[in-house]
């Protein structure tokens, strides 16, 4: 259990400013905006067409009627070949691309909107998680010593029962509020996994080494009776079990 590294709030709000996932898709979502209002502007700019055709018939097929025309016999085949530049200069199409682009600004000021708004967010939520791994790490600490403490309580318990001077009601009463501790400090180690997880995850840093770590917890090797100890206390709560002593 350990604080953040580096132990700085700003410098995780700097780096979840620059790579938070949702904050990245946001910016491809306000380029998408001003590539669409540039499109809809356009619509005003005149356009210039190279045009080109060609065509093959007899007279009356192609609209000639006469030889002196076409140059040929009346009776001939023709071939027509054009090609030339076509300029298109918008001058009102009732006022459909104006509409067009009005709604492209709106869009556009709406999605960098809901960007900002994401943004604020994204840095209040580094913050809090920052500070929440912070604490989480003097709470393990905390509750740790609170364990040590109740395991001394319950072993001058156990001796005071085996001479006569408390009862088997006060060995459990010892033994549950061991118990409690042993709870509480895994709670702690729990709100400090996921909350180291959903910081590194609004900082853009969360990687697979992060979920494997978090997977060793669910090998087959993993045991709870011993793992769910401080390492310093598991050896003895595991001489505990091999004596068949309560614990």
């Amino acid at each position: 259990v350990l604080a953040p590294t580096p132990n700085d709030a700003k410098s995780w709000v700097d780096t979840a400013a620059a790579q938070n996932l949702n904050l990245q898709a946001s910016l491809y979502a306000v380029t998408a905006a001003e590539e669409n209002l540039r499109q809809r502007k356009a619509g005003h700019a005149p356009t210039l067409d190279a045009v080109a055709s060609y065509q093959r018939g007899d007279n009356d097929s192609l609209g000639f009627t006469n030889s002196v025309a076409t140059g040929r016999p009346f009776s001939g085949d023709v071939s027509q070949r054009s090609i030339g530049l076509q300029l298109n200069i918008p001058i009102y199409s009732g006022g459909l691309t104006s509409s067009q682009v009005r709604e492209a600004y709106q869009r556009l000021g709406q999605t960098e909107q809901l960007r900002e708004s994401l943004r604020r967010q994204v840095v209040q939520n580094t913050r809090n998680l920052f500070r929440a791994v912070n604490t989480d790490v003097e709470t393990v600490q905390a509750r740790r010593q609170s364990i040590i403490s109740n395991q001394s309580a319950l072993e001058a318990t156990e001796i005071g029962y085996q001479v006569g001077t408390r009862n088997i009601v006060d060995v459990l009463d010892a033994q549950r509020q061991l118990y409690s501790a042993v709870r509480n400090y895994n709670d702690a180690r729990y709100d400090y996994i996921l909350n180291n997880l959903r910081l590194k995850q609004a900082a853009g840093t969360l990687s697979p080494a992060d979920l494997e770590a978090l997977g060793s917890f669910l090998k087959p090797e993993y045991n709870p009776d011993k793992d769910f100890l401080p390492p310093d206390l598991a050896s003895a709560a595991e001489a505990r079990l091999q004596n068949n002593q309560d614990f």
